[in-house]
């Protein structure tokens, strides 16, 4: 049986060091507990440090952190751009970002550009060492801003001038500026930009519309679509997602750039007719035709090319409807 690639990258740290900014995001929910269980099993030596804002909730949420192999660096790149204790590994994955809880709760749209900039600046000070090998940084779609076709090595249109371009233009500034530092250092950098998604941890009490359906499915209600339905998604399991991004961290010759997603396509409407009919809901589906909220830029079309990633090999192992179900699942523990 194949080696998935969260395997592959546990075997790859052995008798190496990784820092991970981002340790108790969506992603890390996926990927840490999986990675740790790998690296319990097969007795790696490694050492792995965790970046996050608050350590007693990172344990939280994720108690497979507390290993002597893991060390939790807490900092706030909101207002440090540099950390306080010894870092030096040989792997970087730079997942950190603003939570999607801030975006709901309209802090500052320059906030998200501050945290990359903090945060890239702090880990540039350590590749500038010498010893980093790899680093990955997890970009997103919206570099690319308003193109017909978001394929790896299409260059971004954004508007520089627009507020909501805050997360756009720290995730380019964050491509540069760690691309630049890892060329003079000779280090190799990768990046995945990243799309849209669904994970059994998926926030449903905010804006993300797949969270919403599914939450007001389980629990019996109408489900409700804000805007028109017109709007077009893909939604990537995040495990297969931390899967792609796992085959960048321990791939020599991974791409420089790879797009992390779905390509299969599907209305705002299309999805919330396809989770009424998968968890049974007897409810209506009612399309309230609101304007979308002015902190986010609207995406009618938000899709990736995925060429790249099958021609490399990688595959989604879950389809949309195991992901609907699984959060739904979750749900219905809480």
């Amino acid at each position: 049986m194949m080696k998935d690639n969260i395997e592959t990258l546990s075997e790859c740290l052995d008798g190496n060091k990784i820092l991970i900014l981002g340790g108790t995001g969506l992603f890390a929910k996926d990927l840490l507990p999986e990675l740790i269980n790998y690296i319990d099993i097969k007795k790696i030596k490694t050492y792995i440090y965790i970046i996050t804002r608050d350590k007693n909730r990172a344990i939280k949420s994720i108690p497979q952190l507390e290993r002597k192999y893991i060390q939790i660096v807490t900092i706030d790149f909101l207002k440090e751009s540099k950390f306080n204790s010894k870092i030096d590994p040989t792997y970087i994955l730079h997942m950190a970002n603003t939570t999607a809880e801030d975006t709901f709760l309209n802090v500052p749209q320059i906030t998200k550009y501050l945290l990359l900039k903090n945060s890239v600046e702090a880990i540039g000070e350590i590749i500038k060492n010498g010893n980093v090998k790899r680093v990955i940084f997890t970009s997103s779609g919206v570099v690319y801003g308003d193109l017909e076709e978001f394929k790896e090595g299409s260059i971004g249109r954004i508007n520089h001038l627009d507020v909501k371009s805050s997360l756009a233009l720290g995730k380019m500034m964050s491509e540069y500026y760690l691309n630049t530092i890892c060329k003079e250092f000779n280090t190799e950098f990768k990046i995945a930009r990243c799309f849209t998604f669904i994970s059994r941890f998926l926030p449903t009490h905010i804006h993300y519309a797949i969270g919403n359906f599914v939450q007001d499915a389980v629990q019996g209600k109408d489900i409700i679509i804000r805007g028109d339905g017109k709007d077009i998604r893909s939604y990537q399991n995040v495990s297969d997602a931390v899967d792609w991004i796992s085959y960048l961290v321990h791939k020599k010759n991974a791409p420089d750039i790879l797009n992390v997603g779905s390509d299969e396509a599907i209305t705002i409407k299309e999805l919330a007719e396809k989770i009424k009919i998968l968890l049974n809901s007897s409810n209506k589906i009612i399309v309230k035709n609101e304007n979308p909220p002015i902190d986010n830029q609207r995406r009618f079309k938000y899709l990736p090319c995925l060429d790249l990633a099958y021609e490399i090999g990688l595959n989604n192992r879950k389809t949309l409807e195991d992901g609907v179900n699984e959060l739904a699942d979750q749900l219905r523990l809480i």
